[in-house]
């Protein structure tokens, strides 16, 4: 294994090692490590490792909602009670705000996904799919891959996890903070333009 192999190794280490602690899940750093090395590691970890894969294989097409249930299939694999790659039939909230109702979910995925063929930003996309809330659960973890997926098919590397901090830091829980304000902010924004998505209708 040559030296830029193991530096990227560590940098999708880290990527994913933050988006759990995101959600705050902690999981050493190592056990990631070694799973991209191809060593034996926990099925959740092998998981992630696997849409992290996923992800690098398909990333020069853009996401389609199959790709999408897919991605999240392998992500969420192992929790079968939460139907993993499939869209979600009931409401979820987030913050206390109620996600657009899930009958909405197909088109507004399937909107999310033509109105990349325009060009996207990573982070406005993220925030997007986010709003949209396709899942049950692992929205988060899938999103951030998502993120991932449009930076490498826009051309770019992976240089800083998607925090931009050492995920170990304090300077983690300060951004992880800022994450979910500057989500809930553009959350209030998105609902003005989709409240009859919202709607329990």
């Amino acid at each position: 294994m040559n030296k830029n192999s193991i530096v990227q190794i560590m940098k999708y280490a880290s990527f994913l090692c933050e988006s759990d602690m995101i959600e705050d899940i902690h999981i050493p750093h190592i056990e990631y490590v070694n799973a991209l090395k191809g060593r034996l590691s926990k099925r959740y970890v092998k998981n992630h490792t696997d849409a992290l894969a996923y992800v690098i294989e398909h990333h020069k097409e853009l996401p389609k909602i199959s790709s999408i249930c897919e991605l999240h299939k392998k992500l969420m694999i192992t929790f079968p009670e939460i139907l993993p790659g499939r869209l979600r039939t009931g409401f979820v909230s987030v913050g206390g705000e109620l996600c657009p109702s899930p009958n909405k979910v197909p088109y507004l995925l399937d909107d999310w996904c033509y109105q990349l063929k325009s060009g996207c930003n990573e982070m406005e996309e993220h925030k997007k799919y986010e709003m949209i809330h396709p899942f049950q659960d692992g929205n988060g973890r899938s999103g951030r891959l998502l993120w991932l997926w449009l930076l490498l098919h826009n051309g770019k590397k992976l240089e800083e996890t998607f925090l931009e901090t050492n995920y170990a830091h304090d300077m983690f829980k300060m951004n992880r903070l800022a994450y979910y304000a500057e989500l809930k902010e553009y959350r209030a924004m998105w609902q003005m333009g989709h409240s009859h998505e919202v709607s329990k209708r």
